[in-house]
């Protein structure tokens, strides 16, 4: 008996193939796709009232419908949707809408602090089970191709055999296998706290529980992930702590003294941004970007920010630093970019502050990549019993450099922000916190790209 190889996308596919080219009787003259169509369940492609190829025929303006239906649907067979995760929501079954919220917190969902509270501590929940899934998944997989590798006839010089066995064999508690009933056992408990807080906590009313799946992307796969951030801690998102809030400040363009009024999240004045006349020593006046309290306000330099508000004493500070032409630059591209942003506010602005001109967020937020459980890493014979390397990487300590085996992960990737040509995109401008340097002028033309590990 002679061996046979087919390849295809998917096990459906090369097994079609296989049974096409096996030469019996029966499949000589069967259509390999037929039988790929048959294994993955979308004949009814194929049986469209007008016959396979549409009422126009084969030979058409509209060309072979019925083929390229199914070529459509296998090619869409090939890939699947896989877990990413899960966020709850607290949603009003009413008419009217989720009211504003408590301007402290940005869940708005529009109940009370104590339901806002529990939600918080359910999506806390929620991402750590999800995380947990997520690593003994790939720590599942590594089992598996430990296992692989322990039953080939031959292995590298290298290794004993023994080495695998400790590996795979759940008795040796340094041993792999353990590690994952370990992992196992605590994803039950995850899963168990999860379920205690929905089952135990009385929804408000109108309102329901829902439940949003995140399905990751890209190839490992991963998602793009972009949180908001508390305004003094990145490492709180604020859909997993109550009482957060990403707005670092309030600022309101001044169109007649043309200026820049500072406010804090909570609406509490704190200082103007302006040009203003200034003599150096030697007796020369020039343009600078001076500070100027506003009217009940104790900060009476933006150093006085450094603390209280650091967000906006970094943005302040550089801006200032930048001098003159940066500040004009700054209240042009403002102008512009507010003249083709859409608020989409269907109700109206129903605050007179906004008579004086719109008000803009400085929100902190956090941009990266999230990888879809622990790092794919080279399963190769020159790593084969390095499973450590990836679990620990996630807790690894600052400066520490990337391991050849996981070295994809310094790759960099361009991520662009925000777009122009949409008017509901309010993004006039951003700064990392990792380089000294003003505001992205995005108005005045198209953002450099930033990065993202």
């Amino acid at each position: 008996m002679r061996d046979k190889i087919a390849v295809g996308s998917s096990a459906d596919e090369a097994h079609a193939e296989l049974l096409a080219a096996s030469g019996h009787d029966a499949l000589a003259a069967t259509d390999p796709t037929l039988l790929h169509a048959a294994g993955s369940g979308v004949l009814d492609t194929l049986d469209g009232p007008d016959g396979p190829d549409g009422p126009d025929g084969p030979d058409g303006p509209d060309g072979p419908d019925g083929p390229v239906r199914t070529g459509q649907a296998l090619h869409k067979s090939w890939y699947r949707r896989l877990p990413g995760g899960t966020l709850w929501r607290l949603a009003d079954t009413t008419d009217k809408g989720n009211a504003s919220g408590d301007p402290k917190s940005v869940t708005w969902t529009g109940a009370d602090p104590e339901h806002e509270e529990w939600l918080a501590r359910l999506n806390g929940a929620q991402s750590a089970y999800d995380e947990k899934q997520r690593d003994v998944t790939a720590l599942q997989q590594r089992l598996y191709a430990l296992w692989w590798m322990h039953g080939l006839p031959l292995i590298p010089r290298q290794y004993a055999r023994e080495q695998f066995r400790a590996e795979i064999d759940p008795a040796n508690p340094d041993g792999l296998a353990a590690r994952v009933a370990g992992e196992l056992a605590d994803l039950r408990r995850l899963q168990e706290a999860v379920t205690a807080l929905v089952d135990g906590h009385t929804l408000p009313a109108h309102y329901e529980l829902r439940k949003e799946t995140l399905p990751p992307r890209l190839l490992q796969p991963a998602r793009l992930r972009f949180d908001f951030v508390d305004e003094h801690d990145d490492t709180r998102l604020v859909d997993l702590t109550a009482h957060t809030t990403p707005v670092g400040a309030w600022i309101v363009p001044n169109y007649v003294d043309r200026s820049l009024l500072c406010y804090a999240p909570t609406g509490e004045p704190l200082g103007e941004l302006r040009l203003e006349l200034r003599e150096d020593p030697t007796g020369s006046v020039s343009e600078v970007v001076g500070w100027g309290p506003l009217p009940d306000s104790a900060t009476r330099t933006i150093d006085d920010l450094r603390t209280t508000r650091p967000q906006l004493h970094a943005f302040a500070r550089e801006l200032a630093a930048e001098g003159r032409d940066a500040f004009t630059d700054l209240m042009a591209t403002v102008d512009r970019a507010l003249a083709g942003i859409d608020p989409g506010n269907p109700y109206g602005d129903e605050v007179l502050g906004a008579l004086l001109g719109r008000p803009l967020a400085l929100v902190r937020a956090r941009l990266g990549f999230e990888l879809d459980g622990l790092p794919v890493s080279d399963a190769g014979w020159q790593y084969a019993l390095d499973w450590k390397t990836p679990t620990e990487w996630r807790t690894r300590p600052a400066g520490r450099p990337t391991p050849p085996q996981i070295a994809h992960l310094d790759y960099r990737w361009p991520i662009r922000l925000g777009n122009a040509g949409q008017q509901g995109d309010g993004l006039i401008g951003y700064f990392t916190e990792n380089a000294r340097s003003t505001p992205s002028r995005r108005r005045a033309r198209p953002p450099a790209p930033t990065t993202s590990p």
